[in-house]
């Protein structure tokens, strides 16, 4: 299991390097021709729609064609094309070619992203997901900015970068084409049709993704000023990310507060600007708050399928939801040229739907049975003659909470509380945690 993730996150880290370099170059190559305006609708909408338009076409292809889409070489085959479109993003001089071969390697970023983050949700453990999910995209986003600083920035958007780019693309296929670890598991087909809990689940989650992406889109109109280093912000990106890891995988109910409180940021950013702050450290700081964002919307949807089993194809679902919104955000805010104080009313007014949906959820998980639902348990159990600790256990499955929630609340080893589980489901004749929940729900 440790190498499985090691190699796993190393495919993760290089991609994001290779992909959010490629990506800041051209956003930089293109200042040579455009002004911002134009520039922010082509590398934050159309860009951002590409990449959620490649997640689509993996996830439907995983859906229909898992055998091809789960195949290792089709990410390699993906990657190579990507770099022919990365090669003449650095070498061209004429605008349109820029912009249409941008986009080609947009849609191949959405593609390959969907391919390693759904192949990371597999390899992982959940109570580890956020960590190494957080350090593999921090170590991009530092690369990234590292790469920045060679040559006074020159040598990231120069034809120089594609050498290095073509070893980090090399390095990532020998991981991918000869290790065991990374491949995954054999199977059938995956599930796609949900119960309706599950969907309540996955509506809840995509709601908390879109409308904090939606709230949070005034980070990038605020402050809005000239000469913002963007390299130097992805590097302030990596340590949110890093920290909301943590803070996920030790409390998924400290880490959504977080996510909820990341709307506040806007507020505070605007009283930054006249205390002598410059613009990018105030952009900067907004990242960290993001990284909360970022690390929720991964891993709701990975954390899903670990506790339901069959649902690996929607692991990729928070990514595109997140693109989506942001690209949405971005033109409204951008062709509508709204003033900073509607603005921040539009940020405070997200606010409330998402408190409210995030207390909905928290309610859900959390708050004690009814009688009728406390009567259902008790027959239930009594059924298939469940232990105390397997009925404690069972009620919280029932909540919603991960093996490491399970275990803290309990204060037993995970060990211990995957050993019940597994009781639990030879019991009760499942096949997976969601079977018994239904069968509970079924009395």
């Amino acid at each position: 299991m440790k190498k499985n993730i090691f190699f796993v996150s190393a495919v993760v880290a290089l991609c994001f390097f290779y992909t959010g370099s490629v990506y800041m170059a051209q956003y930089y190559r293109l200042m040579t021709f455009y002004d911002d305006v134009t520039i922010d609708i082509i590398t934050s909408v159309y860009n951002y729609i590409l990449q959620a338009l490649g997640i689509a076409i993996y996830i439907y292809g995983f859906k229909k064609r898992y055998l091809l889409f789960s195949n290792n070489h089709f990410f390699v085959y993906s990657l190579i094309i990507g770099s022919i479109f990365m090669s003449i993003i650095l070498i061209t001089r004429n605008p349109i070619i820029l912009q249409i071969f941008g986009y080609l390697f947009n849609l191949s970023i959405g593609i390959n992203s969907a391919f390693y983050l759904t192949l990371f949700t597999e390899k992982c453990p959940e109570e580890k997901m956020g960590l190494f999910f957080g350090l593999s995209y921090a170590l991009g986003s530092i690369g990234t900015y590292l790469l920045s600083l060679i040559d006074n920035g020159e040598y990231i958007t120069s034809s120089k970068s594609i050498a290095l780019y073509f070893l980090i693309i090399a390095l990532i296929i020998y991981f991918v084409l000869n290790s065991e670890n990374i491949k995954y598991k054999s199977r059938k087909n995956t599930k796609t049709q949900m119960p309706s809990s599950t969907k309540n689940l996955v509506l809840i989650i995509i709601l908390m993704t879109t409308i904090s992406c939606i709230g949070s889109g005034l980070y990038y109109s605020l402050p809005q000023a000239q000469g913002i280093n963007w390299y130097l912000i992805r590097a302030f990106y990596s340590i949110g990310l890093i920290i909301a890891g943590l803070i996920m995988d030790k409390n998924s109910f400290m880490g959504e507060t977080c996510v909820v409180a990341s709307l506040t940021y806007p507020l505070i950013a605007t009283s930054l600007f006249n205390q002598g702050m410059t613009d990018t450290i105030t952009l900067s700081l907004s990242y960290i708050f993001r990284g909360f964002i970022t690390i929720y919307y991964v891993l709701s949807f990975g954390k899903l399928y670990k506790k339901e089993n069959d649902y690996l194809l929607f692991s990729s679902l928070g990514l595109l939801v997140s693109r989506l919104s942001e690209a949405i955000i971005t033109i409204v805010l951008m062709k509508l040229n709204i003033s900073n104080i509607v603005q921040l009313i539009f940020s405070a007014i997200c606010f409330i739907p998402l408190l409210f949906v995030f207390v909905k959820t928290q309610n859900e998980k959390y708050v004690g049975t009814s009688f009728s639902e406390t009567k259902r348990m008790a027959l239930f159990c009594e059924k298939y003659e469940l232990t105390n600790r397997e009925k404690e256990i069972l009620e919280l499955l029932v909540q919603g909470l991960s093996d490491l929630e399970i275990s803290s609340k309990l204060f037993i080893s995970n060990n211990t509380v995957r050993f019940h589980i597994s009781n639990l489901l030879k019991k009760t004749n499942s096949k997976s945690r969601i079977d018994v929940v239904n069968a509970l729900n079924k009395m």
